[in-house]
Order: structure tokens, then C-alpha cells, then sequence
């Protein structure tokens, strides 16, 4: 099972903040609605509004992301509700308003202090106020993992908080270790070939297999060269040709790393 760490999650442009957001609408987009035509992911600047489904009484529902991953502090709360108040001034046919948050509000009772979510139903209030025709709905981290739990999320699940399983450097450090657990029973004299790791080494297309290749190719073309200067063989001429086209074509194939893979 993956672990959910939103402080660990995708970045996109670099950054978190923007990886968040839309992981947000990505969620957003799969939300079951009735009665919607279709979704508008907004870009920057969004007027308080990340994106949104508009409806066909041609009323919205609109998303808001904030990549708070803590207890929210004073700024945090002004942010919120500049987004919540611009979304309002800028969409006013707003049905229901969402504001995504990685994290879920604390609820202690200290003298003299509001807890965060007595914090927040006052801004939900203040906010009804203003425009009493719109619902205002936070989802929290533990309302962002629900969702992600479904079976249909399994793919956003992995995108956004997966890792590579095995890395070039993970290799590395299993290897260095191995090496540094026999100690002095290690010697690179020990090394045996053995048929199998040259399949591996055609799968990873890494540069073992290109240093193969450039070695069966300079083989070949010294073939053709002793061939084509053999006086009793200058029937098969032409199939010496064709041959050296045939290797100057796969020379020009790049056949390393796993970007993209020519299959022509």
C-alpha cells in the first residue's frame, strides 16, 4: 500500500504548490455530478477558482486549492478568504464552492482560544452571508484520502504519491552495500558472465548493450572488408553491400535510454 504523504506529492512546473492544485482538479474532474456539460480547468490567474463544472441551469460547482499541509496560521486564513471573496465578485452564478486542503482541522477547546474549525464555520459564516445562495465545503486530507481509496482513483493514487521501485541509485546503494557486507571475500576478479545478464542488458537499453553492438558491427564490417578483397569472391559482391547498408542503418538507430524507442 502507498503511503499518502502530501508533503511528498508530484511536482508539476516544480513545484509542489501547482502539483497539488492539480491533483485537486483531477479529483474535481472524476466527482460525480448530475446534470453537468463540461469541466473547465482554469489557469493562473483563476479568480479564486482552480476549476469547475458548470451546470445546465447554467449554475457552477468550483473548486479552490490551497497547499496548507499545517495547522493553518493567520495568513493562511487571509488567503482563504480573499480566494472564497473573489470567487464570489467573480463568478455569481457560484452554486457550491470547495476548498481542498491537505490537512484536517484541529478541534481542542482552550480557554481563550478558537480551535481551527471554530475558525472556519466563522468563515463559512461570514461568507453565507455574503451570498446565502452558495454552499461552502472544505475537503480535508482525510476527505482527499477517502477518495483516493476507491478503486477507480488507484491510478491518481500512484501517479501523485508513488516512487520509482527501483532507481539507478537504489541499485548503486544495494550493490555498495553487498560489497561492503563480504568485505575482503569481494574481489571484481569473481565476476562471472553469465548468458542471461545479456538479455537484461538488451531490456535496459543502457550502454553495455551499445558497447555489444559497436563491437558485433566493427566485427562485421571487417568481415565484408575481408570478403570484398577476396579475388575468389567477387560473386557475392552485392551481398556485401547490402550488407554494410544494413549496418550503416543500425548505427544510425539510437538504441539507448527508454525516452523513446525507434520501431522502425
Amino acid at each position: 500500500m502507498l503511503n499518502i504523504d502530501f508533503n511528498n506529492i508530484r511536482f508539476i512546473n516544480g513545484s509542489a504548490n501547482d502539483g497539488f492544485e492539480e491533483f485537486v482538479c483531477q479529483l474535481a474532474r472524476r466527482e460525480k455530478i448530475s446534470c453537468t456539460k463540461t469541466f473547465v480547468r482554469k489557469g493562473k490567474p483563476d479568480g479564486g477558482v482552480e476549476c469547475y463544472w458548470p451546470l445546465e441551469d447554467g449554475s457552477i460547482v468550483a473548486w479552490q486549492a490551497k497547499y496548507f499541509c499545517k495547522a493553518f496560521d493567520d495568513s493562511q486564513y487571509q488567503q482563504i478568504d480573499r480566494s472564497v471573496k473573489e470567487a464570489l465578485n467573480s463568478h455569481t452564478n457560484l452554486r457550491r464552492y470547495v476548498i481542498a486542503v491537505p490537512t484536517d482541522p484541529s478541534d481542542t477547546h482552550v480557554a481563550g482560544r478558537m480551535s481551527m474549525k471554530e475558525r472556519i464555520d466563522g468563515y463559512v459564516e461570514r461568507w453565507s452571508k455574503i451570498n446565502p445562495h452558495v454552499a461552502f465545503d472544505f475537503w480535508w486530507a482525510s476527505d482527499l484520502i477517502e477518495r483516493l481509496q476507491k478503486s477507480s482513483n488507484q491510478g491518481l493514487l500512484r501517479f501523485w504519491f508513488g516512487k520509482h521501485e527501483f532507481t539507478d541509485e537504489d541499485l548503486i546503494q544495494f550493490n555498495a552495500g553487498s560489497i561492503k557486507d563480504l568485505g575482503k571475500r569481494y574481489t571484481p576478479k569473481l565476476n562471472i558472465e553469465v548468458e542471461p545478464v545479456q538479455y537484461f542488458e538488451v531490456l535496459s537499453r543502457g550502454n553495455s548493450l551499445s558497447r555489444f553492438l559497436d563491437k558485433e558491427l566493427k566485427t562485421a564490417e571487417e568481415t565484408c572488408g575481408k570478403i570484398a578483397k577476396n579475388k575468389h569472391c567477387h560473386n557475392v559482391l552485392d551481398s556485401v553491400e547490402k550488407v554494410r547498408k544494413v549496418i550503416n542503418q543500425i548505427k544510425e538507430v539510437n538504441i539507448t535510454g527508454t525516452d523513446r524507442i525507434a520501431l522502425d
